[in-house]
């Protein structure tokens, strides 16, 4: 058993495979009231779980009177989510766990947005185990390890968190893995921001796909109006700026975009970002200050980031800046892909592109 205590999470991890015995220290409970009761698969099914108890018990001895339990606690909530529409929003998980915390469960979000109820049971439970005061027992088919924060957050830190940095995330884009600023925007792609923003804006996919072949490439004109718009609702920056970063065709009045193909494809456990502190400075902007989660690596920070956001009003902000600190020494995000350059695009599909 592997427990570490960071500034902001506990983390618990099994490395010993071999163990004989069966161990659950947090019941990450898929919770079967939420089955067959409404036509859409409910999210608050995301909400993780442990008895108040100084017994372990394990999922075959135990589950079923835990289920019906945790099913007879929370079922007033589901049903009124059920007839507002309005299961996994935030306010409804918010009360499941509250609730399940006032019954002496420990109980918190797996999406990391509402504070553990009785943390305090959890701690002493890790601090057990890493004492060795109690075995620890596991099923064949629950994760090795798991990964939860402890600590209470900043609700702050949250807001700003859910607005401006999870949105864009580190998924295939590197708005938060680079250093930029509006003087300088380093080597920002903003290919893969065109593809992180227009959803955001128009509330759809890109319409520019990548070939079914993937031995065909694809080569699209985007107009140069729509391109920069979606660019331009979150930087302030000139269109000369953005036309030296990218490939303006000036006598198409377009914008070349390629899509992504298969060959860009990341891996699929990345870290995801926290927002730990702020500071809200006198020209209007905000400074977040923000970790890298890692849960794959058991990394409560794989490396720290800091973001300047510029609001413009309640639904409208521009990103200003970001810094990334890496730990000391050499240290590979090796997680995300950057696209392919030009050069690399034709040793993988030489002539074979498709211009629309």
């Amino acid at each position: 058993m592997l427990l570490e205590k960071t500034n902001w999470f506990w983390k618990a991890g099994l490395i010993e495979k071999n163990k004989k015995a069966l161990f659950v220290a947090m019941i990450m409970l898929i919770l079967p009231i939420m089955t067959g009761c409404s036509d859409e698969t409910p999210e608050v099914s995301d909400i993780e779980i442990t008895q108040q108890d100084s017994e372990v018990y394990s999922f075959a001895n135990n589950d079923s009177a835990s289920t019906e339990r945790i099913e007879e606690i929370l079922s007033d909530i589901y049903e009124e989510a059920v007839v507002t529409n309005t299961l996994g929003s935030l306010d409804i998980m918010r009360r499941m766990v509250a609730r399940l915390g006032e019954n002496g469960y420990v109980a918190v979000d797996s999406w990391n947005q509402i504070d553990m109820v009785q943390a305090e049971q959890a701690i002493d439970f890790c601090k057990a185990v890493d004492e060795k005061e109690m075995d620890i027992l596991t099923l064949s088919d629950t994760p090795e390890h798991t990964m939860l924060r402890v600590l209470p957050l900043d609700e702050k830190c949250r807001e700003y968190n859910r607005k401006y940095i999870l949105p864009v995330g580190y998924w295939q884009n590197n708005l938060f893995l680079c250093n930029w600023s509006e003087d300088d925007f380093g080597d920002l792609d903003f290919y893969d921001l065109f593809d992180r923003f227009y959803p955001m804006i128009y509330s759809q996919p890109v319409p520019y796909m990548s070939d079914e072949n993937l031995g065909v490439g694809v080569i699209y004109q985007v107009p140069e109006k729509l391109f920069e718009d979606v660019i331009g609702v979150y930087f302030n920056m000139d269109r000369a700026k953005l036309r030296s970063k990218t490939a303006y065709l000036s006598a198409l009045v377009a914008y070349e975009y390629r899509p992504r193909g298969f060959y860009e494809g990341q891996y699929p456990d990345i870290a995801y970002p926290e927002v730990v502190g702020y500071t809200e400075n006198e020209d209007g902007t905000v400074t977040l200050y923000i970790n890298a989660v890692y849960p794959h690596e058991n990394m409560s920070k794989e490396f720290s980031h800091t973001t300047v956001i510029r609001p413009l009003s309640e639904d409208s902000y521009q990103y200003v800046s970001n810094e990334i600190v890496l730990p000391e020494g050499e240290h590979d995000i090796w997680w995300h892909s950057n696209r392919l350059t030009k050069e690399e695009c034709k040793e993988v599909y030489g002539e074979n592109y498709i211009v629309e």
